[in-house]
């Protein structure tokens, strides 16, 4: 480094010798700054920088991490102690030999997910962002547009998730309160609803007109100018009502250019819409019984084993659709006998007798039961909870198209069951 600097037209430096061929830091600077070492070693320089202009003082750290897994943690460690210094503003130049994110890396096998998050939480708890410009040779180089984005982990993007959620449903509610948007109504009382938000999606609602399809374009165009983020319409899809003519189907998706459904089942593991025969609607809920069994019953457990997996894993499978629809009870039973029957068979697909009744098996041990669970009855305990949301939350969009639905002149206490009730 005695050579380098100069040719670099650097006066002062500090360098950490190498540890045999490897290693080795160097930290090198000009004459127009007070520099006052904090702390080094084969890892880091940590230094306290005052301008000689200003008087202003403020903290650097060179590092470098590890390029060994089993030196990594201790790599980390190192930079968790280093932050604990939160006297002046710190700035850390480094080479962590560690990436964020999979997609970083461009060629090789892929890097392990569990290294990347232990490096994404060492930044997290550091307090450490990239940032947006460089000075270099005292001028200050154009603003960096970053390539990953706001990726989970940052402590942006919560919020800015958030913002750009709110943004979307102001737009959609200004247009709906300008009657540029109709929206859809559950009932003739009922709240006109143009949206719903979830977690990583929305449901859009519309009339299925060229002009309705226009209008909704025109909104989410505005969304995209305003917030900068872009519709993935490859992931987009588009649902009719059934008294859709095709010629508007096909105009509404030409203008929206998305992929048309005809029947979306499912959304989040549970049924759209459930049909008259309200068994075939949780059929899937056998199946995935039957699977979990047949992946099981080739290995040899015990009773007591049988038993474990019974509450652990196959009573828990419905345990989210029961949160939401009151299942019929022939159901019921009959995911109850599929657990008996692979309570009391002895090996695979073969029957076993079956010594004592179900019902009596769902006693209290201290009943003499075994303690399993009656799902008719677990599934009215689990509705009870979004009731009981409904007396505590009377101003909830949930609460307001369920009364105007089924109880518009009364109470949740004094509704009645109708004609057509809903399974929710």
């Amino acid at each position: 480094m005695e050579k380098v600097q100069p040719s670099c037209r650097f006066h002062f430096g500090i360098d950490v010798d190498s540890v045999g061929s490897r290693g080795g830091l160097s930290l090198a600077w000009q004459g127009d700054a007070n520099i006052m070492l904090q702390s080094f070693s084969n890892r880091h320089i940590d230094v306290i920088i005052e301008d000689v202009g200003d008087q202003k003082k403020w903290r650097f750290t060179g590092f470098y991490g590890s390029p060994y897994t089993h030196d990594r943690d201790d790599s980390w460690n190192l930079l968790r102690r280093l932050s604990n210094n939160e006297e002046y503003p710190w700035l850390v130049c480094k080479d962590f030999n560690e990436i964020l994110y999979g997609f970083e890396k461009k060629r090789g096998l892929p890097r392990d997910e569990r290294r990347m998050e232990a490096f994404r939480k060492t930044l997290e708890d550091c307090s450490l962002v990239d940032v947006g410009y460089l000075v270099f040779n005292e001028n200050v180089g154009e603003n960096f547009l970053p390539s990953r984005g706001l990726r989970q982990g940052d402590p942006l993007s919560m919020f800015l998730f958030l913002l750009c959620g709110e943004g979307l449903s102001s737009l959609m509610q200004l247009a709906r309160t300008r009657n540029i948007i109709k929206g859809v109504k559950v009932s003739q009382s009922g709240p006109t609803i143009s949206h719903l938000l979830f977690t990583d999606d929305c449901i859009l609602f519309a009339e299925a007109t060229e002009r309705g399809a226009q209008l909704l374009k025109q909104v989410l165009n505005e969304y995209e100018r305003s917030s900068g983020q872009c519709v993935n319409y490859d992931k987009s899809i588009v649902f009719f009502s059934s008294n859709t003519q095709e010629r508007e189907r096909v105009a509404v998706s030409n203008i929206l250019r998305v992929r048309r459904s005809t029947d979306p089942k499912r959304y989040l593991g549970l049924p759209n819409m459930v049909e008259r025969k309200k068994r075939s609607s949780f059929q899937n809920l056998k199946d995935r019984f039957k699977q979990r069994i047949d992946n099981w019953s080739i290995r040899y457990l015990s009773q007591e084993g049988k038993e474990v997996f019974i509450k652990a894993i196959l009573q828990s499978i419905p345990t989210y659709t029961m949160a939401c629809f009151q299942l019929p009870k022939t159901l019921c039973a009959e995911l109850e006998g599929i657990i008996a029957k692979y309570r009391w068979q002895k090996k695979h697909n073969r029957k076993g007798i079956h010594w004592c009744a179900w019902k009596d098996l769902c006693l209290l041990k201290e009943d003499g039961g075994l303690g399993f669970r009656n799902l008719a009855k677990f599934n009215v305990e689990l509705l009870a909870k979004p009731g009981w949301r409904l007396i505590k939350s009377p101003n909830s969009l949930l609460a307001y198209v369920l009364k105007a639905k089924y109880y518009p002149n009364s109470n949740f206490y004094k509704a009645r069951l109708g004609n057509l009730p809903s399974l929710t």
